[in-house]
């Protein structure tokens, strides 16, 4: 995992976690192709079994929609 942080001198950390402790990401309305591509990138590397979704909005709702991107990892019924 890493984290960004513009109010310090070294501004990204990176902290190794296992595996199988994530099991899905979840990127945004507002996450750019370029984020999708790069959390792609890296959850193929570090985390190939996890689900990533992206956000899209629902026609007539005020509610979001999570749909799989990247055919990384297995969906929701396990295949």
């Amino acid at each position: 995992m890493m984290w960004e942080n513009d109010e310090t001198r070294l501004n990204f950390y990176r902290v190794e976690i296992p595996q199988d402790a994530i099991n899905a990401v979840y990127l945004g309305l507002m996450a750019t192709k370029q984020v999708e591509d790069d959390v792609l990138f890296e959850m193929k590397r570090q985390n190939p079994n996890a689900n990533i979704f992206r956000a899209y909005k629902k026609r007539g709702f005020s509610e979001l929609d999570f749909r799989r991107v990247g055919g990384v990892g297995v969906d929701a019924t396990g295949g």
